[in-house]
């Protein structure tokens, strides 16, 4: 009978990264006779990294090798679908993994947009008691999609979960948050003036205390914090520098973007007001009483006490004319930064200028924002390439207008 060749035993490599380890612990103790005894526990070990690629050791200790083969090989299933949580993580809540985001972040947000965050963070009330491993997905929709929250809410909410949950486990934005699953927010249509009912508006407010402040709204297109924070060291013969930002609370801030520190150049009109108004013995261009900057609430009140005036000279002079008053619509004081786009926009003036006077990252931005206004610039494009390929001769010569400069 022939001998069967024995295969030899190929040496072990070195273990791959990830695949973890175990080894025998042998362990002596005294019986109470005072005799010796070993018994040997098994170790399993594995080192991973978190998604923040921070390396973490995790080891049990099992009375049999069987038992540590199974904990490693399921660990390993954790690690590489993502469900690996460290062992001092498990007991963390949703609460505390919120207030932490929300402390690492403070540093480099606005206060509006931290009290914004702090809005989301309460309509999570429901989730703060649960522990981050046990949270599952029908928790976080019945939390979320609620039907008295908008969804732009619902948006902001699913961001601050996401951000607090994201040091822990991969699958919690993987099965949590699937996909396509977070609600469409529908962009509002932007409320704007016409030029006549801008013109009307200023025609009677120009004189009142705050007429100043709604003509430079119409004529810069500046925000409101940006306006309440501008300083007479920012005013410049035919231009101002918009270096600032006055936030809810009345405090000077950053601007919102890098981009929105900006030179707005002005027309000679607008300039000789301010020029009128320079010797005040203020800090601020627009300021109380005593001195001090403007309440952005307060202002916005005025503006809706104004537009209601307005309305009311206007009916009154339309009267006495024997004339159709023209009607000034109820906006938001932020609307006339977007009329002052959408009117700049319609009168062909070019987009990169309105991006630059508005303080946009990118033209992209304004094209988007302001897209209600595009339609008429395609019609007039349409026409200008009909009017070149028609006419006598074989070719006509038709000068296309040319975007227009603004001062």
């Amino acid at each position: 009978m022939r001998s069967m060749a024995r295969t030899p035993k190929q040496p072990q490599g070195r273990r791959s990264d990830g695949e973890g380890s175990i080894y025998a612990v042998p362990r002596t103790y005294r019986l109470a006779d005072g005799a010796e005894r070993t018994k040997t526990y098994w170790r399993a070990q594995i080192v991973w990294k978190d998604l923040a690629d921070q390396q973490h050791r995790e080891e049990v200790q099992r009375a049999t090798k069987a038992e540590a083969k199974e904990w490693l090989a399921r660990k390993r299933i954790e690690i590489a679908s993502g469900k690996a949580v460290r062992a001092d993580e498990r007991k963390i809540t949703i609460g505390e993994a919120i207030d932490t985001w929300l402390k690492t972040k403070e540093p480099r947000i606005r206060p509006s947009t931290k009290t914004v965050y702090a809005s989301a963070g309460k309509h999570l009330e429901s989730l703060r008691t649960q522990r981050i491993v046990t949270l599952t997905s029908d928790c976080v929709r019945a939390c979320i999609e609620r039907p008295n929250l908008s969804a732009r809410m619902q948006v902001i909410m699913r961001m601050v979960l996401r951000g607090a949950l994201r040091p822990y486990a991969r699958v919690l934005q993987e099965e949590l948050f699937p996909t396509g699953s977070a609600p469409k927010v529908r962009r509002k249509n932007l409320s704007v003036w016409s030029p006549e009912q801008a013109m009307t508006f200023l025609r009677h407010t120009s004189t009142t205390r705050l007429g100043l402040l709604w003509t430079m709204a119409l004529l810069t297109g500046m925000r409101r914090g940006e306006l309440l924070a501008l300083k007479w060291i920012d005013i410049h013969e035919g231009w101002i520098e918009v270096s600032g930002s006055l936030d809810a609370q009345r405090q000077l801030v950053a601007t919102k973007t890098a981009g929105s520190r900006r030179r707005i150049d002005l027309d000679a009109d607008l300039s000789a007001k301010l020029r009128m108004l320079r010797g005040k013995d203020t800090e601020y261009v627009f300021s109380t009483a005593s001195g001090k900057s403007l309440s952005p609430r307060n202002v916005l009140r005025d503006f809706r006490s104004a537009i209601t005036l307005a309305n009311k000279a206007e009916a009154r002079e339309a009267l006495a004319a024997n004339r159709e008053a023209v009607t000034i619509p109820t906006i938001r004081l932020h609307d006339l930064r977007h009329s002052h786009a959408t009117l700049l926009l319609r009168a062909n003036v070019h987009p990169k200028v309105v991006s630059e006077r508005l303080g946009h990252a990118s033209v992209r931005l304004t094209l988007d924002t302001y897209s209600h206004a595009v339609p008429t610039m395609q019609t007039a494009a349409a026409t200008v390439v009909a009017d070149m390929l028609s006419g006598p001769g074989p070719r006509a010569a038709v000068k296309s207008p040319k975007p227009r400069r603004i001062a």
